[in-house]
């Protein structure tokens, strides 16, 4: 499946969507991919982390891809 992550900047003064601004990282590129506009592709089942990072700052979130069982 694909999912579309967003991040937001909690600035000071403001509250931002940074989502294009942020550099995307998967920490498993087997399992899932992540594109530079936060766009998330499961591959294959299994754990990853997808960091999005903006002006050092980083947040993360861990997904789980199930295996789809056969019927």
């Amino acid at each position: 499946g694909i999912t579309q992550f967003t991040a937001t900047a909690n600035l000071s003064y403001l509250r931002q969507d940074v989502t294009l601004q942020a550099d995307w990282q998967s920490s498993n590129a087997s399992v899932a991919t992540v594109s530079t506009s936060g766009l998330v592709s499961g591959l294959h089942a299994g754990e990853a982390d997808i960091r999005a990072t903006y002006l050092g700052v980083t947040g993360s979130l861990h997904i789980t891809i199930p295996t789809i069982p056969l019927n």
